[in-house]
């Protein structure tokens, strides 16, 4: 146990190893920080436009439809951001399970966790009515790519 340090800086010694400077470091853990805002913050808007879709389209009629009516839903049912949504969260779940406060607990919890803050947070986005002024304010500006993804799905104003 006591020859590891000895071995490491033989190795650096003899150049076989390289020290790299603190700031690689650094800024490595800031983009990795960034790149996972930038994924969480995806993922919540994801499931928070499925859920304002699933609110304002009155989906609750799923149970007295039969027939017909169940391959409509099936049709109608906004998968992509679904499953893009999922996916987010699972691979966020893999990222933050590289992290020491994490990956000693049961990947599951991992994800019941980050399910939970994206539950609070798409809440959160529904009571402010987020979605409706976003797309407003996307089709006033020219936003070609969201304005694109909110008529896909046709979003009713409120």
């Amino acid at each position: 146990m006591d020859n590891k340090p000895k071995n490491i800086l033989a190795n650096i010694e003899s150049g076989e190893l390289k020290k790299r400077p603190k700031w690689q470091f650094v800024l490595q853990t800031c983009l990795i920080a960034l790149g996972e805002a930038v994924l969480f913050a995806v993922a919540i808007f994801l499931i928070s436009f499925v859920f304002e879709l699933l609110v304002s389209a009155n989906f609750s009629f799923f149970p007295h439809v039969a027939g017909q009516g169940f391959g409509f839903y099936l049709q109608m049912f906004p998968w992509v951001p679904v499953f893009g949504g999922l996916l987010l969260i699972i691979i966020l779940g893999f990222i933050f399970n590289k992290y020491s406060f994490v990956y000693r607990k049961p990947l599951i919890y991992l994800l019941l966790g980050i399910i939970a803050v994206i539950a609070v947070a798409t809440f959160i986005i529904h009571i402010t009515s987020f979605h409706d002024r976003f797309y407003r304010y996307t089709t006033q500006h020219r936003f070609p790519i969201i304005r694109q993804f909110y008529g896909q799905y046709r979003v009713p104003q409120k």
